[in-house]
């Protein structure tokens, strides 16, 4: 079958308004994003893809325009926030954001990458295959990253440990912790999309035996439950870590890890005193732009 021309429409942001933006695109477009996320040049370009016959409208272009604006409210820079439209002709669309993808090392332990990119992990390193296309983030952002680095950290060879991933989004902290042998991994998110995106991407590395992503509520799961995770990650927006505390610290082990992300640099103080109030105790923390992530444990 001959490629179809579609249309693409791009934001240029910084990384840090990743995960914004993505949302406000697929909520408007009704469909999934891909980004190319440069954390050097601290670039980030943000596409989604339309048919030819669905040429984006001014309805929608002022609507991306205002949700930029409203992102931008909320006390977060979003850099450029350029918009741009182009028609890409046949498959020229699928390549048009391939080569910006970049493999990530974390640790030495996992190389994260795209489908096409020829880079072979090294010798005692797993691989995780993450196409921006079929997936929610591609694991680039810095709250993300700071996740992957406390899941690889403490992992102990030859020691049965769990993982319990709260929003997980495209499932990539699932999947590497399958990948280094994690063996007890919980993982879910309120987005059905995420979910149904998650869950392809545990089949296409061959961890859907070990993890299944399923679709929950945070805020109507029950507060005390008897299964305990040695590592609680909850990368999540910075008042719903606050109100739902007690639901997250209730599922980690008294030795446990718990790693809190998606917190604005300036909103860490709030969180970082609202689970000090409950026992915890700051152990690390990490800020990539305008993001802070932290991992605690009980005092």
């Amino acid at each position: 079958m001959k490629p179809q021309s579609v249309y693409q429409l791009s934001v240029v942001i910084v990384p840090e308004a990743e995960d914004a933006v993505s949302e406000m695109l697929s909520a408007i477009f009704d469909r999934q994003c891909a980004g190319y996320v440069d954390l050097i040049k601290r670039l980030a370009i943000i596409s989604v893809y339309i048919e030819k016959s669905r040429k984006p409208t001014k309805k929608q272009l002022a609507a991306v325009r205002d949700g930029l604006a409203n992102v931008t409210a909320c006390g977060l820079d979003i850099g450029a926030g350029e918009v741009h439209v182009k028609l890409l002709k046949g498959a020229d669309w699928m390549e048009s954001w391939k080569r910006h993808f970049v493999p990530i090392d974390i640790g030495g332990k996992i190389l994260v990458k795209p489908g096409w990119e020829k880079k072979k992990a090294k010798k005692g390193q797993h691989e995780i295959i993450l196409d921006p296309g079929i997936s929610f983030g591609t694991g680039h952002h810095p709250t993300t990253l700071f996740c992957m680095k406390q899941i690889v950290e403490q992992r102990q060879d030859g020691e049965k440990q769990s993982v319990i991933d709260i929003g997980c989004g495209s499932g990539i902290l699932g999947i590497a912790a399958a990948k280094i042998g994690y063996r007890n991994i919980v993982c879910f998110d309120f987005n059905a999309d995420s979910v149904r995106s998650a869950r392809e991407n545990c089949a296409l590395n061959k961890v859907a035996e070990q993890v299944k992503p399923t679709r929950k509520d945070l805020t109507k799961m029950p507060v005390d439950t008897a299964r305990k995770y040695d590592i609680v990650c909850a990368n999540l927006i910075y008042d719903l870590l606050i109100a739902e505390r007690e639901r997250i610290t209730n599922r980690l082990k008294p030795d446990g890890l718990l790693v809190l992300a998606g917190i604005l640099e300036t909103q860490f103080p709030k969180v970082n005193r609202a689970f000090r109030e409950i026992g915890f105790k700051l152990v690390k923390s990490e800020v990539g732009g305008e993001w802070k992530s932290g991992a605690f444990r009980r005092k």
